[in-house]
């Protein structure tokens, strides 16, 4: 980019004369000439430039800002002792921010062309005697310098040198060159020891192939015996083998390399709950015999068919309807979702109720569970028997009798006061009544004794029929 700079130098500026701008001021990026007054011209050859004089030409600029600055002419009154690196009198001095300042006089034009980036000042002094014509030079300003656009680097990172005119590449591990074009073969620097062959399968890679017997990155470590460092687990035992490694001889419900791996049944730990039957599920790879699925667990899984009422991976959930009230049922025995319970009872019993339930969708029964009764305790059109009116109307006439009778023993007045033990008296008259009492009581007994025999019979039927009435569920569907 620079070399082009200076051939538009050449080509503007070497043909005709180039508009210079006079004494000092911003340097236009548009201009390409730079002389100092009285620089000749085509109409004044002999012309020179003023004594006592100083120009300052400025422009502010950034890493981005490209400057380049060349001479075409230069006759500046040169310094003490013929120096035209001291410049005591007349001189030029040119700075760019990435350059630095140079001083420039004599008569001895410079080949190369000043070439920085960042800010930009010149300026030109005279002093008081002995002039010459001074200099004439081209520069070019771009502000957008970027060295690495396009970006040179192949397989690597754009950077800029240190004086920020050229690009640097950064390359990339396992590249190299000035662009980073080059492929570094690992392998070539024979980095695998002790026999090891190298492989690069990869740009920036390489592995070791190590013997048996070493190991390491680099085969670099030697192994101990194999069985050393007690490989084998879970019970395995370690034999060596002929290539210098080891196989592990492994317990019942063991495999792997090194017995690592568990290949129990899964439901020898009986994982299905609620009386779920479990299931082990067998796994078709493991049924090969070649290398590759040698340490394949014999298993893939289990499965767990739950009974009715249950689901879930392991039957732990609940589901459907629990036991409606049957006793003789298990207390968590459940039923499922659709499940219909059929009820009936026995000779000389009625069913009372719905006489199926149904499991509806929200898990509940559909009705409430019926009831067996007697048919000796309903007749007709649900009145009374005969014979418990009976009973019931002799129970009535003997509670009249008995509140007769207590009355009349309070108050049969002066007979009571006849008695010389009072005391006594009224000890019979409480054990009298008490007496009566027993006595209605035992005539109660004695008198329905067997009436009431026969109903605690029926009472004792028609509880076992209830209890069998439970067991009259004769269906599920």
């Amino acid at each position: 980019m620079v070399i082009k700079f200076v051939h538009i130098f050449v080509i503007v500026c070497g043909i005709a004369w180039c508009k210079g701008q006079e004494c000092g001021g911003e340097l236009d990026p548009e201009e390409y000439s730079l002389k100092n007054p009285g620089y000749p011209t085509e109409g004044n050859m002999e012309s020179k430039y003023p004594s006592n004089t100083d120009c300052i030409w400025t422009f502010s600029g950034d890493d981005n800002t490209l400057f380049a600055f060349k001479f075409w002419d230069i006759v500046i009154e040169i310094g003490e002792n013929n120096s035209n690196i001291t410049c005591d009198y007349d001189f030029l001095n040119v700075s760019v921010t990435s350059v630095g300042s140079q001083l420039f006089c004599g008569w001895v034009k410079p080949e190369d062309a000043i070439v920085g980036v960042g800010s930009v000042y010149i300026h030109f002094h005279s002093d008081d005697s002995v002039n010459f014509r001074g200099f004439q030079a081209s520069y070019s300003i771009t502000t957008d310098f970027d060295p690495c656009d396009p970006d040179p680097c192949e397989d690597g990172e754009c950077g800029r040198t240190e004086d920020k005119l050229k690009s640097l590449c950064h390359c990339n591990a396992g590249s190299t060159g000035e662009e980073c074009e080059v492929d570094i073969k690992e392998c070539d620097s024979n980095p695998c020891q002790n026999g090891g062959s190298c492989d690069e399968p990869q740009k920036d890679y390489y592995t070791c192939q190590c013997m048996p017997q070493w190991m390491g990155a680099h085969c670099e470590v030697e192994k101990g015996p194999p069985c050393a460092s007690d490989p084998c687990v879970n019970g395995g035992i370690c034999s060596e083998t002929e290539d210098f490694d080891f196989q592990c001889a492994c317990e019942d419900g063991y495999i792997g390399k090194s017995c690592e791996i568990d290949d129990f049944p899964p439901c020898f730990s009986n994982p299905c709950q609620n009386d779920g039957n479990c299931t082990d599920i067998s796994n078709p790879a493991a049924a090969t015999s070649d290398e590759e699925n040698e340490y394949i667990t014999r298993y893939n899984g289990y499965h767990c068919s739950c009974p009715p009422g249950y689901g879930g991976t392991n039957c732990d959930t609940e589901v459907g309807c629990g036991n409606p009230g049957i006793a003789y049922l298990k207390k968590r025995r459940r039923f499922n979702t659709g499940s219909i319970l059929e009820f009936s009872c026995e000779n000389g019993f009625v069913l009372i109720g719905p006489a199926n339930l149904t499991c509806v969708a929200d898990e509940t029964w559909s009705e409430k569970m019926p009831e067996c009764v007697s048919n000796k305790t309903l007749s007709g059109d649900n009145s009374l028997s005969p014979y418990a009116s009976t009973m019931i109307a002799l129970g009535a006439a003997l509670s009249v009798n008995m509140v007769v009778f207590t009355l009349w023993m309070v108050y049969r007045g002066p007979w009571v006061k006849l008695i010389r033990r009072p005391s006594a008296s009224t000890s019979d008259s409480k054990q009298n009544i008490h007496s009566v009492s027993i006595s209605v009581s035992v005539m109660d007994d004695d008198v329905f004794e067997d009436e009431q025999n026969y109903v605690t019979e029926d009472q004792n039927d028609l509880e076992s029929l209830s209890t069998r009435s439970y067991s009259s569920y004769s269906k599920v569907y």
